[in-house]
């Protein structure tokens, strides 16, 4: 039976799955002890080999957040939220950039290592064709992590991406599977209006990292030019087409520039962001503006339900075998590419909290991935959550196309454990009544051989 919500929580804080965090060989180290009987991930100094009467590895089902891009803000957008003059990107607005492909691939390649060593691949060689299923969303950045997975893997059969402007898969309420009503809109609204007053201190910092938005922008707020973005109040909206909630203000546009600074402070490493005011200690300051205040709108359950429910659908009937879509039955690891709002969602209709170190709660960096593993234990099968990401240091060292095929191993959350039977119930209970994406067996894209 699944843990209690509570001692879900409890565990986590307690326990954290590592990797070694240096980018060297090896695979998967548990640093918590076991909760009850159960494996944990080898490390580097105890070889394993698998046993028949041992667990074993079956099938692993990963939803994957795109790598570092630049930000999906215009530049005009960006002259409003602050007078300072913004960085220039290396790539065009909301694109994969070359950097955020390397991290992406190296973490990748230590996650193959680590699921080798309990069976789910031979230890030596590539992956067979057929055992890997890859499918992203349609954006450059989706499309082009997928590409950077695959690499990483040692994988040549390329994936699978929908033509649609707006897959329906990862975007099913933008692609008009369900209309946002005015009761939704106000239990999610009272979320963020508990926020505002828990998040004032981090909100001060960043106004004074940023100083005053253009005038034009406080006087859309009712505020005097010069004022402070802290001063400026938070408004939700339903979007025109009741497809989106839409979150502008204070605390919408803190969250927004939190998380620029954070992928400013990916992109170059050993440098400073924020105009040159936020280091590592100052960022972690201001990220739970990001974390808390996407969470709290993504995570809200009637979001999470329109917005995550065709996804989680999917995943779980990839992880039972029971898909529509052959190719996903047939692999040990099938990934989804998509966004934030994806891991988060799914999430929170799991009810799956994390914690990292270094991260704030529920962070979901760029290049992280929500696992859910079913294992073959000795008195049956046992399906586990995990919470893979690189370790905010690590993002920030250099980083090469050479030492990308290192491989650089991330901190990985250990999340509940389920009986295959509970799992398969609970992803059936709390995706009933949400959208569905089209059941569309998409061609796969080919894919460069690895280099």
């Amino acid at each position: 039976m699944p843990l209690s919500r509570r001692s879900r929580r409890s565990h986590l804080a307690r326990c954290l799955v590592f990797l070694i965090l240096w980018g060297l060989p090896g695979p998967l180290v548990e640093a918590c002890p076991a909760q009850e009987a159960a494996p944990s991930y080898p490390g580097q100094s105890q070889p394993t080999v698998v046993s028949a009467l041992g667990p074993q590895l079956v099938r692993v089902v990963a939803l994957v957040r795109h790598g570092v891009r630049a930000p999906t803000q215009s530049a005009e957008t960006l002259a409003l939220w602050s007078q300072q003059p913004w960085p220039d990107w290396p790539v065009r607005r909301a694109h994969l950039t070359a950097r955020g492909g390397h991290l992406v691939e190296a973490m990748w390649v230590a996650l193959r290592r680590g699921w080798s060593a309990y069976g789910l691949w031979p230890v030596n060689g590539p992956p067979a064709p057929g055992s890997i299923f890859v499918r992203a969303d349609s954006d450059q950045r989706t499309r082009g992590t997928a590409r950077a997975i695959l690499r990483g893997l040692g994988h040549t059969q390329g994936y699978a991406v929908s033509d649609a402007p707006r897959d329906p898969l990862f975007h099913p309420a933008k692609a008009g599977l369900h209309v946002f009503t005015e009761v939704e809109r106000s239990s999610v609204a009272a979320r963020l209006a508990r926020l505002r007053q828990e998040l004032a201190g981090p909100l001060q910092t960043l106004a004074s990292i940023s100083g005053p938005p253009a005038p034009e922008l406080c006087v859309q707020y009712g505020r005097a030019p010069g004022c402070s973005l802290a001063e400026l109040p938070d408004r939700l909206r339903i979007t025109d087409d009741g497809h989106s909630l839409e979150l502008t203000g204070g605390l919408g546009i803190a969250s927004g520039m939190a998380e620029i600074f954070l992928l400013e402070f990916v992109q170059w490493p050993g440098q400073d962001v924020g105009w040159g005011k936020v280091d590592r200690r100052l960022l972690q300051t201001v990220l739970p503006l990001h974390g808390r205040v996407f969470n709290a709108l993504n995570r809200a359950a009637p979001v999470a339900l329109a917005r995550g429910a065709a996804l989680l659908a999917e995943m779980g009937s990839a992880l039972l075998a029971e898909h529509y879509d052959a190719r996903c039955n047939a692999a040990a690891l099938t990934v989804f590419v998509g966004h934030d709002t994806n891991l988060a969602t799914v999430g929170g209709l799991l009810g799956f909290d994390w914690q990292l170190p270094g991260w704030p709660s529920d962070s979901i960096p760029p290049g992280s991935a929500l696992l859910l593993e079913l294992w073959q234990m000795p008195e049956g099968r046992e399906v586990r959550l995990r919470f893979a990401s690189l370790p905010l240091e690590v993002l920030h060292r250099p980083l090469n196309e050479a030492t990308a095929r290192l491989g650089l191993a991330p901190l990985v959350g250990a999340g509940p454990r389920y009986t295959e039977q509970d799992f398969a119930a609970l992803y059936r209970r709390v995706t009933a009544g949400g959208p569905r994406a089209p059941q569309d067996i998409l061609p796969l894209r080919p894919q460069p051989v690895p280099r």
